[in-house]
Order: C-alpha cells, then structure tokens, then sequence
C-alpha cells in the first residue's frame, strides 16, 4: 500500500534521430524529473571534462543520469544539454564530442538519479569511467552518474509492460532496440521512490 505523499513513478523512451535531435522534443514535459541520455561516442578520444580534469573515453555507449527539479523540468534540461551552447554540467563537455542516440525520463518531485546509476552500476560489463562525473553535488556518495556500457546491458527484457513503453516506433535498429529494453526493464524493477507498507 502506498503512503501519502509517495511518487509513482512511469518511464518513457523518447527515440533520437541521427542528427541528435528529440523526435518530438516540445512534447517532453515540463514537470520535475530525472532522466537517462544515452548516447555514443565513435572514436576513442581524451577529453577535457572542466574542473574534473582530461579522461580518456572509450568508443562505445554511454549513459547520463540527470534530474530536473528547476524551472523548465526536464523538457528545459534535455534541450538545453542538446543545444550543446554553453559546456557547463559535466556532461556538456561530453555531448561536445558525442551523438545522442536515446533518452529515458520520468516525472518525479525527487531525484532518482542515484538509485539509476547505482542500479545501472550493477550491470555485467558497465563502469563508471570517470570518478565524480555529473555527482559534484552527491549527497550519497555516488562513484559517478556516468556510466559506460560495453558493449549493452547482458539481460533482455521480458515480454509485458516494456512493449508499452517502448510503443511501436523502432528505428534504431536491433541492437539499440535491445539496449533500450534492457535500460527499461533496469527501472521498471529498481527503486523509483514508491513507499509501501
């Protein structure tokens, strides 16, 4: 049973063309919330990432867990990060050098930022390439909120509520179909912030 005041907590997949650009982009909403961009990095490079200082990246997919708690929630986050203007989050120097291939949010007055990086933490083959990244301001000690999947998430998402989420639209090819479902089916079974009894 629920407790007052509990947040239920739904995810959506928004898909991104190739160019990085949110199909659909003024319908995110602009509520509170947290949020995964997953995006890729084609090359191996070393980069500068601001204060934190030079990291080299890996080629493959990565995945940022943000929240969205201000003005303009998370439609006003996620635009802002792609519009790549001005580097100032972490993962704005990242993006400089990287194609948005899919995000994942929800609404929710609180962040869940940590548990999704934590949760995501635990998944066979991902890592947390650069110690701090996006968890300057970490309360619970996070290793970061930037994670490295090599190449994909092992598990495969189970037949049921995914298919929903997902809708029917499927453009980014198997492989990145499978990476969105297994993300999914991580926050569909990882904690959103809904107490019970």
């Amino acid at each position: 049973m629920r407790t007052e005041g509990a947040v239920a907590a739904a995810s959506f997949s928004v898909g991104l063309s190739a160019e990085g650009e949110i199909a659909g982009r003024q319908e995110l909403p602009r509520e509170p919330g947290s949020y995964l961009l997953v995006f890729a990095l084609l090359r191996k490079k070393t980069l500068s990432i601001g204060r934190l200082g030079v990291f080299p990246f890996s080629q493959g997919i990565y995945v940022y867990c943000g929240s969205a708690l201000g003005p303009g929630g998370i439609r006003g986050r996620v635009n802002r990060h792609l519009r790549r203007i001005r580097l100032w989050w972490h993962i704005d120097y990242l993006l400089q050098h990287s194609d948005p291939i899919g995000l994942v949010f929800t609404r929710s007055p609180r962040s869940l930022e940590c548990d999704w990086s934590r949760r995501l933490g635990k998944e066979p083959g991902s890592s947390f390439p650069v110690p701090g990244f996006g968890a300057s301001d970490c309360r619970r000690g996070c290793p970061a909120h930037l994670l490295f999947l090599a190449p994909a998430p092992s598990r495969m998402a189970l037949p049921g509520t995914s298919a929903e989420i997902l809708g029917e639209k499927r453009t980014c090819g198997l492989r990145w179909q499978q990476l969105k479902e297994a993300i999914l089916l991580i926050l569909e079974t990882a904690p959103h912030g809904v107490e019970t009894d």
